[in-house]
């Protein structure tokens, strides 16, 4: 049995929370019906989407113009499938989907608890602005660079 997770890649690099794939759709955002909410300023509401084929492939769609996610730092603008050890980045949070032919059962923490999937899965809350230092604030080449790869993804969509 293949089991799926989307795990969460702390600013230092480490693995953080794992979540399991249990749905066929799941929508990640900063919208209270996101099954991932990210809590960022600068996330809209519904920013992708993952969803599990009938034929059991797993696709990531992109669901915002303004700020594109990113699947192995490269931007895209159809549904593109994902396979074992993409990591696709929101603004500046890191996600990885992993994928092992191991039993579900074995991989959950509890397997006891009832997983509610009525309720989001996760949430990330920005860590607090009042603690955020001045050399943690983006630097004008950063700006900069976004700016013009917002550009050029538009530019592209123009094209197609």
């Amino acid at each position: 049995m293949l089991y799926r997770e989307i795990i969460v890649i702390k600013r230092s690099g480490v693995d953080g929370a794992h979540f399991p794939l249990t749905v066929k759709d799941c929508l990640l955002g900063r919208g209270k019906d996101c099954d991932i909410i990210i809590k960022l300023p600068n996330v809209s509401a519904e920013r992708c989407r993952i969803h599990v084929s009938d034929n059991k492939q797993v696709f990531l769609t992109n669901l915002s113009i303004d700020n594109p996610v990113l699947i192995n730092s490269l931007y895209f603008d159809k549904p593109i499938k994902l396979n074992h050890g993409d990591v696709f980045t929101i603004i500046d949070r890191s996600f990885r989907f992993d994928e092992t032919e191991e039993s579900m059962q074995s991989k959950l923490r509890n397997p006891d608890k009832d997983l509610n999937l009525n309720r989001p899965l996760i949430r990330i809350d920005d860590a607090s602005k009042s603690l955020k230092s001045k050399s943690q604030k983006k630097s004008k080449e950063e700006v900069k660079s976004r700016s013009k790869r917002r550009r050029m993804l538009k530019k592209q969509k123009k094209e197609s």
